[in-house]
């Protein structure tokens, strides 16, 4: 039951993102074409908190198992998938930072996110922004926080002179958090 649970949210996730099953997982938005449309953002939000609340629920061993890999397939994907992702290591921050998923936090998570802040998609950067965000607010006063603060504070500080003033904000925000700790 937790694995279909987790790969029913994952392929949902993933919609559009390699060929094959997944491609084919929500109908194209025209009737004409075959090309997959990217999940609506408000069953995108619901299906990242069920993702959190089965990882909350099922631990680290299982998000390693199940969530954690199909997680960053969607890194190399359309710029959509690369928001979805940013948005589910938003959400997943509070569960992997405080409890014994740091290290998968550290090394898979945040090395995407620091990839993914070069992105030239605006709201992508703006995703990461946000995702940083929470990561310093969740980080303070945990086993890991300083080599999450390393790791963040370089790219929240060149987010401070993003033309985009979303990026900025989150940027300062996250800035301000880590001041915090």
């Amino acid at each position: 039951m937790r694995f279909a649970l987790g790969a029913f949210v994952i392929v949902f996730l993933q919609c559009g993102v390699s060929k094959g099953e997944k491609e084919s997982c929500l109908p194209s938005s025209s009737p004409h074409t075959h090309t997959p449309s990217p999940p609506h953002p408000l069953f995108t939000g619901a299906a990242v908190k069920n993702i959190a609340m089965l990882t909350a629920q099922f631990g680290m061993e299982w998000a390693q198992s199940y969530v954690v890999d199909q997680l960053l397939e969607l890194v190399d994907a359309g710029h959509i998938h690369r928001m979805t992702f940013c948005l589910a290591v938003q959400e997943l921050a509070p569960i992997f930072v405080r409890h014994d998923g740091i290290t998968i936090y550290l090394e898979r998570f945040l090395p995407a996110l620091r990839t993914l802040a070069t992105n030239e998609v605006p709201n992508v950067r703006f995703s990461v922004a946000k995702a940083m965000q929470a990561t310093a607010v969740e980080a303070a006063g945990s086993a890991g926080a300083a080599e999450i603060e390393a790791i963040i504070r370089p790219v929240l500080r060149r987010f401070l002179e993003d033309d985009d003033v979303d990026v900025t904000f989150f940027a300062n925000s996250g800035l301000l958090a880590l001041s915090k700790k």
